[in-house]
């Protein structure tokens, strides 16, 4: 599922999605592939926004531009 990053911390991310329903509560961010891939937690969902939190790896991760792409992929847990 496309998203775009609208902000992202050491901790968790805001992203844009066109429907929050069906995305699961566990899931592998991958921004721009082969430079950020972070497992997260589903925080809280809106009308067309969730925020997430960083299961691993989060200390790492490196400010993300808005400009980026995005692909959610992952798996019920």
């Amino acid at each position: 599922m496309d998203c775009a990053v609208l902000n992202i911390s050491k901790g968790g991310a805001c992203l844009l999605v066109a429907d929050p329903a069906g995305i699961p509560r566990t899931f592998e961010l991958v921004v721009d592939p082969g430079r950020l891939r972070v497992h997260c937690n589903l925080a809280w969902r809106s009308r067309h926004r969730i925020g997430v939190s960083f299961i691993a790896g989060a200390d790492d991760a490196p400010p993300v531009p808005q400009a980026w792409p995005t692909v959610l992929s992952g798996e019920e847990a």
